[in-house]
């Protein structure tokens, strides 16, 4: 007999690969990647299993979806196109390389980094590439995208910002930052600028129009995890295993909080 609210997939006594990208919800479904190397596709309130896609390697990233379709990419170096009302495969692409940060989907394009050291552009509806650009690490970090511009943290201790809408092959850059560690979090965008934070625990704030810092907050502990923004709040799930409210208007950790049970 079906329940509705709580559920487990699969039941207790079963399991399926461990689940380190963030899942999906789209249209009463919930999309999952697994390091077994398959997309599952979710009833959201019975938990009820409506597809399974085998894309035959290790998916460590989170799916993407736009207009019914759903990106998703492995660790053996594809990038997959499939129906999200199905699990139909529409396209797949393979790269040089495996494909480090979750796909975004912006304007009709898909981007993302790989282990190569290039930033890829696609078109969302065939999988042919636009551009690629080459930074001096691996794009680890998932891009953030608005009004046309791409802004993607790499390895190479930089945050580069680039026009998504380019027809150059090689990309076009539009201005650069160095901070002082590789950049592994994800940057995000409040009314304040644009939010980066480095490896080393500091969290600086640009100018979107040329990357220009505006301010520098330090919490003295490794950030590798994604950032969550709400208003005016980035909240920062830190290496120390404390949870840190930085408020990026005035420039200062709000509060911070232990997730350590003692």
């Amino acid at each position: 007999m079906r329940s509705k609210g709580e559920w487990v997939y699969p039941s207790v006594l079963e399991s399926i690969g461990a689940v380190v990208g963030t899942p999906v919800l789209y249209d009463d479904m919930l999309f999952l990647g697994s390091s077994d190397g398959k997309v599952y596709a979710l009833d959201v309130i019975y938990g009820e299993k409506k597809w399974v896609y085998d894309t035959g390697g290790k998916i460590w990233t989170s799916p993407a979806i736009a207009d019914s379709v759903l990106y998703v990419s492995n660790y053996e170096h594809k990038l997959f196109a499939l129906s999200a009302q199905d699990g139909t495969l529409l396209w797949q692409k393979e790269f040089p390389a495996s494909i480090a940060s979750s796909v975004v989907v912006s304007g009709g394009r898909l981007f993302f980094g790989t282990f190569d050291h290039y930033l890829y552009a696609l078109d969302a509806a065939t999988g042919n590439l636009v551009w690629k650009f080459k930074g001096g690490g691996w794009f680890w970090a998932t891009p953030v995208v608005k009004d046309g511009v791409v802004y993607a943290g790499c390895l190479d201790k930089k945050v580069y910002a680039l026009k998504a809408d380019t027809t150059m092959a090689e990309g076009e850059k539009l201005w650069e930052f160095s901070t002082d560690a590789p950049i592994i979090a994800g940057p995000v965008l409040t009314a304040k600028g644009l939010v980066v934070a480095s490896m080393s625990g500091k969290i600086h704030v640009l100018r979107v129009q040329d990357g220009g810092l505006l301010q520098t907050v330090a919490i003295g502990s490794q950030i590798v995890a994604p950032l969550c923004v709400v208003d005016d709040m980035v909240y920062v799930h830190a290496r120390d295993r404390c949870i840190y409210g930085v408020d990026v208007e005035l420039g200062e950790v709000a509060w911070k909080l232990s997730t350590v049970v003692k």
